[in-house]
């Protein structure tokens, strides 16, 4: 529910925020791991960009030194589940 308050919030317009609601529901996993590690690696990039939106509308830095460690560890979990 929050990722859908924040698409509303951070939509530029009902374009935008359909384009979003449509990526947010690319995260929803089907039971197989290559899915589920789709959805994962779709959820980090819409809150990547969601949250950078965010943080600039409140005059935030958004931590991308933390967001591209977060993804490096998850890329490398990934291929050892390989």
């Amino acid at each position: 529910m929050h990722c859908s308050a924040l698409i509303e919030a951070v939509a530029a317009t009902p374009a935008q925020a359909e384009s979003l609601r449509e990526r947010l529901r690319a995260t929803v996993p089907m039971a197989d791991a290559s899915d589920m590690w789709r959805a994962t690696f779709a959820l980090i990039e819409l809150h990547r960009e969601v949250g950078w939106a965010a943080a600039e509308r409140h005059g935030l830095p958004y931590p991308d030194e933390l967001a591209n460690v977060v993804g490096e560890r998850l890329r490398e979990e990934e291929r050892l589940d390989r």
